[in-house]
């Protein structure tokens, strides 16, 4: 009898287990799904700020074409770097974004236990590149070189990034 209980509890506790390797699988797609709609708009701003921001370029240098408008310019001028600056914000707003998808698809690997196409075809320690890859612009580059080196040679190292390193 207490065999018997025994194995109705193993099994029951395996059976939970997979069901919530399932239910993190779902969650974890759905938040993808989010994550990449929230991407997708983001991109969709920055294509529609990029051709604002051609237009007003070419308007800004139409007007310095003619002698005569080159001082009345400064209008010109001030649309194109108040949109330059909304476009270089928008970028930044998609790559964090990105960065979000990134993280979706790599907890939907995990949980779902699926290696998409790119991550199957990519070198070992990928993962470590893309997290070095993240903190390029937060530490100096030297710094990032000598962190990387404590776990990897000094080519891996460069290989993982970028020229300036």
């Amino acid at each position: 009898m207490r065999r018997i209980l025994l194995s109705v509890t193993v099994c029951l506790c395996a059976v939970s287990v997979l069901a919530a390797d399932w239910n993190s699988c779902q969650d974890d797609l759905e938040t993808l799904r989010h994550r990449a709609s929230d991407a997708s708009d983001a991109a969709e701003s920055v294509r529609d700020l990029a051709e604002e921001l051609k237009e007003k370029r070419e308007t800004w240098d139409q007007c310095r074409s003619f002698p005569l408008l080159r001082s009345g310019c400064l209008y010109e001028r001030s649309e194109y770097e108040s949109t330059k600056r909304s476009y270089d914000a928008a970028k930044g707003d998609l790559e964090n974004h990105l960065d979000d998808v990134g993280h979706a698809i790599r907890s939907v690997e995990f949980s779902c236990g699926y290696s998409f196409g790119t991550a199957r075809n990519t070198p070992q320690g990928y993962s470590f590149c893309q997290v070095l890859q993240r903190y390029k612009n937060t530490l100096l580059a030297s710094d990032l070189l000598q962190i990387c080196m404590k776990s990897r040679s000094e080519e891996e190292c460069r290989k993982c990034l970028p020229n300036d390193y």
